[in-house]
């Protein structure tokens, strides 16, 4: 049981240092975002299809509604990533399990508890402190559709909670809408030829990052309790920034890194704090 929930961890270490890429990836290659969006979601597609094996993908609300917040996370974050830096993006996209607590006013009726309150209060200090930095209209631009592909992961979490969904169903036609909606860009063929960096960056993109990575994670999740697995995840919102700057160069702000801090803090304190009331639950019930 020890090992396999060590190799559980293991297989959840890869699948996040799979998802830290993105960053590095979508800075580097040169084309537009939603050209870059079209092709990784085609080649996410086609490797999520053959990992599930079948073609019988569920189709209710729930699971329209997953696909929908998929589309709006993966190409909102990519923007974010051209915009402004890459750890602002990852970060501030981070801020998805706070949406989560509030979305789960009006859709569960489920009111947050005093640490929730907490949790929320320092990651919008965090926030706050993002938008205080002095950066140029762009940059701002980005942050804020960083946090909007916050909201829509928020969205994959909330409609994938209900019984009747699919995380990977939803995933598979998310990124089918998303290559449909990119398909008028991608018939311009405006964007410059890539050399064979770029030709591998982009697979690497479209097949690992967003493919294979969930195969591992779908696997190490089985063995690895969720919390433990949601602590592990966060290894891509440090990964992400430190390969943007060995490899692009770009340093994030002083500020940026204390508000990041700020965020990733409650983020943590929310996680821990989850698992310790589910406990007391536990225990109070037995």
């Amino acid at each position: 049981m020890e090992k396999s929930r060590k190799n559980g961890a293991i297989y959840i270490v890869i699948a996040a240092f799979l998802w830290s890429l993105n960053g590095v990836l979508i800075k580097y290659i040169p084309w537009q975002p939603m050209a870059i969006s079209g092709v990784r979601a085609f080649l996410s597609t086609i490797t999520l299809v053959l990992i599930k094996g079948a073609f019988d993908f569920k189709f209710n609300k729930h699971v329209i509604f997953a696909s929908l917040s998929y589309v709006s996370m993966g190409i909102l974050f990519v923007y974010a990533t051209k915009l402004t830096t890459a750890a602002n993006a990852i970060i501030l996209q981070y801020t998805a399990p706070i949406f989560v607590i509030i979305l789960s006013i009006f859709f569960f009726k489920k009111f947050p508890t005093k640490k929730q309150l907490i949790t929320v209060s320092i990651a919008f200090i965090g926030v706050v402190l993002f938008f205080m930095d002095k950066v140029g209209s762009g940059a701002m631009m980005g942050n804020i559709l960083a946090i909007l592909a916050g909201v829509g992961y928020s969205g994959m979490f909330i409609f994938n909670s209900y019984e009747d969904s699919s995380a990977l169903d939803a995933s598979i036609i998310g990124n089918a809408l998303i290559f449909l909606i990119s398909v008028p860009v991608l018939l311009q063929g405006n964007e410059p030829a890539l050399n064979m960096t770029g030709v591998f960056g982009i697979i690497i993109l479209g097949i690992f990052q967003m493919g294979v990575s969930y195969a591992f994670f779908s696997k190490g999740i089985e063995t690895t309790p969720s919390v433990d697995a949601s602590l592990i995840s966060m290894l891509e919102a440090i990964l992400n920034p430190i390969w943007v700057a060995l490899v692009i160069g770009e340093i994030p702000s002083f500020i940026s890194l204390i508000g990041g801090g700020l965020v990733l803090t409650s983020v943590i304190f929310n996680i821990i704090s989850s698992k310790n009331e589910k406990v007391i639950l536990e225990n109070n019930e037995s």
